[in-house]
């Protein structure tokens, strides 16, 4: 029979197995959302009022306009990249709307355009999953140190070891085992990187396009 803080840990290691996707999905990325969406209603409301300036000429306003409309359309998609906002944007409302309009967010950090392309940067990815993973390995090595070392001091009677350096430990080893996790959920998918490139092969014409006749030229903004 294991000893009953053995069991806890291995009860615990678990529980946050089954419950770091949602914890990433629930909590961190709508953690993020809120600050990003922070930033840009500051901007929209500066923006604003400048367009409310009476002695504006016709055409400054027109810009506060567009410009408003181009900072909603990055609130909806959650782009913090004026491009990618509405370019996603306008991809979303030709699919109908079949999927969310942070479908893709996780891609950002990783899309550039060239003139009117939208390209993945590969390498980038690669690089940004090996570390990822170097890093989890890190986590997880650290988690079963300290559970080698829980254990030992709880299980060893010749060693009087203090409450506190338990607690620590147990501390350290959930700790370890949620930075780790994460870590791994971070990592991009290929199925992720297959489905945007799918849809953008099917629509990628149409949403420039449609971002020409609204902005004259997607390369300007």
């Amino acid at each position: 029979m294991l000893p009953a803080i053995t069991r806890g840990i291995i009860v615990t290691t678990i529980i946050l197995v089954m419950l770091i996707p949602e914890f990433v999905k629930k909590i961190a990325i709508p953690a993020i959302s809120f600050f990003l969406n922070k930033i840009i209603n500051r901007e929209k409301s500066r923006i604003y009022a400048i367009s409310k300036d009476n002695s504006l000429n016709e055409e400054v306003v027109k810009e506060c306009h567009t410009e408003l409309m181009i900072l909603a359309e990055m609130e909806l998609v959650q782009s913090a990249d004026r491009k990618i906002g509405v370019y996603f944007y306008e991809l979303i409302n030709l699919l109908k709307h079949i999927v969310s309009y942070n479908k893709f967010k996780r891609l950002y950090p990783y899309l550039y355009f060239i003139n009117n392309e939208i390209l993945i940067n590969d390498k980038k990815i690669k690089n940004k999953r090996y570390s990822n993973y170097l890093w989890a390995v890190f986590c997880f090595i650290g988690m079963a140190i300290f559970s080698f070392l829980y254990i030992y001091s709880s299980t060893n009677t010749n060693i009087q070891s203090p409450v506190l350096f338990n607690i620590l430990c147990l501390l350290l080893i959930v700790l370890s085992e949620l930075s780790g996790l994460i870590t791994l959920n971070l990592v991009i998918k290929k199925k992720e990187i297959d489905e945007f490139n799918h849809i953008k092969n099917l629509y990628h014409e149409r949403v420039i396009v449609k971002l020409n006749e609204k902005f004259g030229n997607i390369a300007i903004l």
